[in-house]
């Protein structure tokens, strides 16, 4: 299976920069939060505006547009990132199977419906034989703390 990228257009590269500089300084929700990871070609940091959803006691990043930039920045580094709501956060990101996505997913869609839904295809209300369909698509991430 080729890897789904729903590339952003101009108008959410826009929206999704100032989203960035915004969550860094801690301006938005504390779900709202701006991720750094070395890129994997340049090795300097790359930075975008996520939105963490909690699950079962845990917390996850998910990629509504697939194998992002910062997906594959993630996964070269090893996980290694930093997260920022106003403090840096070092984290690993740890990647989800796609077999426990769906309800990882089905949460995150539901709370992000308005800026997400067009990447998923899918309704917030759809049934989780629907998320786990398309979990493939989809990069999860847990969040685990990391030293230093």
């Amino acid at each position: 299976m080729t890897a789904y990228y729903h590339k952003p257009g101009a108008f959410a590269r826009a929206f999704n920069s100032l989203f960035t500089i915004l969550f860094k300084r801690g301006i938005g929700a504390k779900n709202n939060v701006t991720i750094e990871v070395a890129g994997r070609k340049s090795g300097q940091p790359r930075s975008t505006a996520v939105n963490i959803v909690e699950y079962e006691g845990g917390r996850y990043l998910v990629a509504p547009r697939g194998n992002t930039e910062w997906v594959r920045n993630a996964r070269a580094a090893s996980g290694k990132a930093t997260l920022h709501h106003g403090k840096p956060e070092q984290v690993t990101l740890v990647d989800v199977p796609a077999s426990e996505r769906a309800p990882i997913l089905q949460k995150y869609l539901g709370e992000n419906a308005m800026s997400t839904k067009a990447s998923f295809g899918i309704d917030p209300k759809s049934p989780i034989e629907k998320f786990q369909e398309i979990a493939e698509r989809h990069p999860v991430f847990r969040i685990t703390p990391r030293e230093g």
